[in-house]
């Protein structure tokens, strides 16, 4: 039997990570948008082939809006929130049994491109070929992708709490709304990386490249970004706290709009960094130096400059 607050969340949720509102949605599918207000709030449910429609518009499964396991209604409701504070979902509630401590290498050759909303906690992918593969919803938490070839792979929305991508190719992959907490990208390969509205809090950065990273209202308190290359990267929107920048590149990098709070730049040159509209707290530069037009931003956001030299 199908749970309409079920379906209503995760449409909800689906909704969100297309970025569209109500109204564009109930457009596309030729309903007005208080109908598609119903749905998310479970008043009523979308016939199936109203549900197929939304399903190819949102560009979801259908099993991610109507499988009764997977992914729990309690992480898909708090997804969207820009304040990274959620847990999100307990992996041993929704996510199916818990898994025995001797679970399997993961052999690609035994498993389609596309697997959502699958249970693969602390399975070991290391060193795969995941390239291209669909995790998204899944629950993936603690897993070890080190040295693994995930590029463009998907994890949209997916538990990866406590997971190990050192070394990792990550390059173009997906990581929208996903739980990222504690895990670690220390060298990590990842040119075009989407961390979009992604929990990344306590994650190691140290030494990944994350050139033209796409991060927009992430998460990433007590991070840690030594000698990583976060360059020509759309970080806008974002909370940092606690975080530290030691030999970071940031050329480029737009942190519009962004909580920056207890944070340390050290030993970089800030280049084309735009501090606009950015909310700032307790944030140290130490041996920086950094062009006019990046001082003058900082300034008018009221930071103290002081450790900065004019290039």
């Amino acid at each position: 039997m199908l749970n309409s607050i079920m379906i209503g969340e995760r449409l909800a949720a689906a909704r969100k990570n297309a970025r569209m509102s109500q109204a564009e949605l109930g457009a596309e599918v030729s309903v007005s948008p208080q109908m598609v207000s119903k749905w998310e709030r479970g008043e009523s449910i979308p016939d199936v082939i109203m549900l197929k429609k939304l399903c190819s518009v949102l560009d979801c499964p259908l099993d991610a809006l109507i499988a009764d396991g997977g992914v729990s209604g309690a992480f898909l409701s708090s997804v969207g929130s820009s304040s990274g504070e959620e847990e999100g979902f307990d992996a041993s509630s929704d996510s199916g049994p818990a898994p025995e401590a001797d679970i399997p290498d993961f052999d690609p050759a035994k498993h389609k491109k596309a697997f959502r909303m699958g249970n693969f906690a602390r399975m070991d992918f290391s060193e795969t070929n995941i390239k291209g593969r669909i995790f998204d919803y899944s629950n993936m938490a603690e897993c070890d992708f080190s040295r693994a070839d995930a590029e463009g792979a998907s994890f949209r929305f997916a538990n990866l709490k406590q997971c190990k991508f050192k070394g990792a190719n990550i390059q173009n992959a997906k990581f929208g709304y996903a739980e990222l907490k504690g895990s670690g990208f220390s060298g990590v390969s990842g040119a075009g990386v989407v961390f979009s509205r992604a929990d990344c809090a306590k994650s190691d950065f140290a030494g990944a490249d994350l050139r033209g990273l796409d991060a927009g209202m992430a998460n990433f308190a007590e991070c840690d970004f030594t000698n990583a290359d976060l360059s020509n990267s759309d970080i806008s929107g974002c909370s940092f706290r606690k975080c530290v920048f030691d030999g970071a590149s940031l050329e480029n990098s737009g942190f519009k709009g962004c909580l920056l709070s207890l944070l340390v730049f050290r030993n970089m040159t800030l280049r084309g960094v735009s501090f606009t509209h950015c909310k700032l707290s307790k944030v140290t530069f130490e041996n920086c130096r950094a062009d006019k037009l990046t001082v003058n931003f900082l300034k008018a956001s009221g930071a103290d400059v002081t450790g900065i030299a004019v290039l």
